[in-house]
């Protein structure tokens, strides 16, 4: 169990919600089950713990961050139009 309270297991994330027991998993030891229809069950202490998918890692949205700052760079910059108030004089 990572920071995150996000576990891997059989190349997939979950995370873990917090529950009225306690707000954060991070660094405790939980058991996870594959059940027969290919689903994973997380537990600590006994106790069914509520999942999702965890988002992607850190270097996957890195990659789809620095994707979308290029995409931004790559169209050309605005220029405001001779009537913009920033074009007039101060003095009139």
């Amino acid at each position: 169990m990572g920071n995150d309270n996000v576990v891997k297991f059989a190349n997939r994330r979950l995370q873990i919600l917090p529950t009225a027991y306690r707000q954060s998993y991070a660094h405790c030891q939980v058991e996870v089950q594959l059940r027969l229809d290919n689903t994973l069950v997380v537990s600590y202490e006994g106790q069914l713990l509520r999942t999702r998918p965890a988002p992607d890692e850190a270097p996957v949205l890195r990659k789809q961050t620095a994707m979308a700052i290029t995409e931004r760079e790559a169209r050309q910059p605005l220029k405001p139009a001779s009537s913009h108030p920033w074009k007039q004089s101060v003095f009139r």
